[in-house]
């Protein structure tokens, strides 16, 4: 695989990842504004998924840097 393919096959993964995760925190943010009681009513659920959200952009921001 050549430095070039390499490094558009990066781009598309990291843009992927962004698009979704960010996608993801803003129907986790419409969960919260709704006021949806599975959502709000176990704290661990809602850590847990704020974290995924956050680790998956993370994640593809160091894929597209």
């Amino acid at each position: 695989m050549t430095t070039e393919a390499l490094t558009q096959s990066h781009l598309r993964f990291g843009w992927l990842l962004l698009g979704s995760f960010a996608l993801l925190g803003l129907v986790l943010e419409g969960l919260h504004g709704f006021k949806q009681e599975w959502y709000l009513l176990v704290p661990v659920r809602r850590s847990h998924l704020l974290l995924a959200h956050v680790h998956g952009v993370a994640f593809g921001l160091l894929h597209v840097l």
